[in-house]
């Protein structure tokens, strides 16, 4: 606060310009500078010098009516220059009201040389103790570029939290003026347009989840494209993931940067692309798929059924998968449960696709583990449902950091399906797909959060600290603490852990100092 009034006293400022007039003019007085009529006429004597003795005791509320006295004429003789020292001293004691006074006063040159910049100073102190008077004038300096630069949204800002605290003029200028509450897509918006990159982050993110109206991937493409050229730490996987099936080739080049900028889920999906897409190319696939290469055959049969760098053709991918399979490949196995899912070039047939994702599966296959969860999660899905089988596939896949997997078995914690309900352990799931970049985990995890308040937790309960030993001795149980992820993350290891393991080891109460034996433990057996 002593920042704000080091200098009072100053040469008399140039002329005001028509706007800075206009700003004058409109400038409002505190509730407390409103006349006292006991004091009209020297009537009450007694109220003057009680009055006067409470200031020159040091009571800011009776410095500042005592200087509005001065400033009025009410109780004592007019003289604007007498009330200026007891505003500052009320005012230097952070009495918001006498903040504003003062602040006139400079505006309009009462008892003091006339300078905007200072009033302009007083009324941002006031407003920053949420002093209504001061908010409007902050908005009114804001918007004529009274003693500032102008501000137009800004001057919204406070104009409207002026009228939400009571002041009767801003209220009038906010009902004249139709202003409304911004909505958090219009402050994003406001501020995403102004350059702030994690503005366009957050944008991005709820056009793509729709958290804030329907859901919109093109414009949240832009926004996230526009954090990501600023190096945001996620804008850049979420933006590569809008990109994957269009332009593989780009996605590539954007999952390098995050990775180049330390995300390890980023490096993951690089490298996958890299060998699908730019380790080996369409021309180099075909040469190698002619001559029998059976991996060639199904890379190039997932590109032309995904129309990945291309169009979708099916029947070439349906002959490349078909060769494959001929040699034994399990993944082109896994495509061959989809041909007979969809009906695309053979007769459609459920339980056949579900015979050939269980068999990709067993030879762990993510995508095929994940469609025999989700084919045994529910009726009319060609087998016999089991959601305690669904959800142990789900897992397999998830912890090959399968992204739908992610998501999948997320819902079954938080549904209850085949798990006991854990609304823990589906955050954890949902946060490691959205952490990915898959799309419905990000809008699974946005939903969960929400409603996460009226959904009731299980309390804590506090245990006694596992000693080294006991922790040591329970190893293969309970080594899947989230510390140790990091470590794990660092040396390579792609997988997940299981949150009942991670949740089981934190309630045990393990330390910083355990969990650091822990790491030294299970380092040399790390991939």
């Amino acid at each position: 606060m002593t920042l704000v009034f080091a200098v009072l006293l100053v040469p008399p400022l140039r002329a005001l310009t028509a706007d800075e007039q206009r700003a004058a003019d409109k400038l409002v007085d505190s509730p407390g500078a409103r006349a006292d009529w006991r004091l009209k006429d020297g009537k009450s004597p007694a109220l003057v010098r009680r009055i006067k003795n409470e200031a020159e005791a040091g009571e800011p509320a009776a410095q500042h009516r005592y200087g509005m006295m001065w400033l009025q004429g009410y109780g004592v003789e007019k003289d604007a220059a007498a009330a200026i020292p007891w505003l500052e001293a009320a005012a230097l004691q952070k009495d918001a009201e006498a903040m504003v006074d003062l602040g006139v006063c400079y505006a309009r040159g009462s008892g003091v040389e006339q300078e905007p910049a200072q009033a302009a100073k007083l009324f941002a102190a006031a407003a920053a103790l949420r002093n209504a008077e001061g908010l409007y004038n902050l908005a009114i300096s804001r918007e004529f570029g009274f003693g500032t630069t102008k501000q137009p949204w800004e001057a919204r800002d406070s104009m409207v939290e002026a009228a939400d605290l009571g002041s009767v003029a801003a209220a009038e200028e906010v009902e004249a003026r139709q202003y409304r509450r911004l909505s958090r897509r219009e402050i994003l918006e406001r501020a995403a347009t102004s350059g702030n990159a994690e503005a366009q982050f957050c944008l991005g993110y709820d056009l793509l989840t729709g958290s804030d109206g329907g859901e919109k991937p093109v414009e949240a493409a832009q926004w996230l494209r526009r954090a990501a050229e600023q190096d945001h730490p996620k804008a850049g996987i979420y933006y590569a993931n809008l990109l994957e099936k269009t332009d593989p080739a780009e996605a590539a080049v954007w999952y390098a940067k995050a990775a180049a900028n330390g995300n390890q889920q980023a490096q993951a999906k690089k490298l996958e692309l890299k060998a699908l897409q730019q380790r080996y190319p369409v021309a180099r696939l075909e040469q190698s798929a002619a001559r029998g290469d059976a991996q060639a055959q199904v890379e190039l049969a997932m590109i032309y059924y995904n129309g990945q760098g291309g169009p979708v053709d099916l029947v070439k991918a349906l002959d490349l998968t078909r060769k494959s399979v001929a040699q034994g490949n399990p993944m082109a196995e896994a495509y061959m449960g989809l041909f007979y899912y969809g009906g695309h070039g053979v007769k459609k047939e459920l339980h056949e696709a579900v015979s050939w994702w269980r068999k990709a599966a067993e030879q762990g296959v993510a995508m095929a583990q994940h469609n025999l969860g989700w084919a045994l999660a529910s009726e009319g899905r060609g087998t016999t449902p089991n959601a305690e089988e669904s959800v142990a596939w789900y897992r397999k896949a998830a912890n090959q950091g399968y992204g739908p997997s992610l998501h999948a078995l997320g819902l079954a914690y938080r549904d209850g399906k085949g798990v006991p309900v854990d609304l823990n352990a589906a955050e954890f799931w949902l946060q490691t797909g959205a952490d990915l970049g898959d799309p419905s985990s990000v809008s699974a995890l946005a939903m969960l959060k929400k409603e996460e308040s009226a959904r009731p937790r299980p309390v804590a309960v506090t245990v006694k600290p596992m000693t080294r030993e006991e922790i040591e001795q329970d190893l293969d149980a309970k080594v899947a603490a989230v510390e140790i992820v990091a470590e794990l993350r660092k040396r390579g290891y792609s997988g997940l852990v299981d949150p009942g393991m991670m949740a089981e080891l934190k309630k045990k109460g393990a330390d910083a100092a355990l969990l650091q034996e822990l790491r030294r433990v299970v380092a040399p057996v790390l991939p």
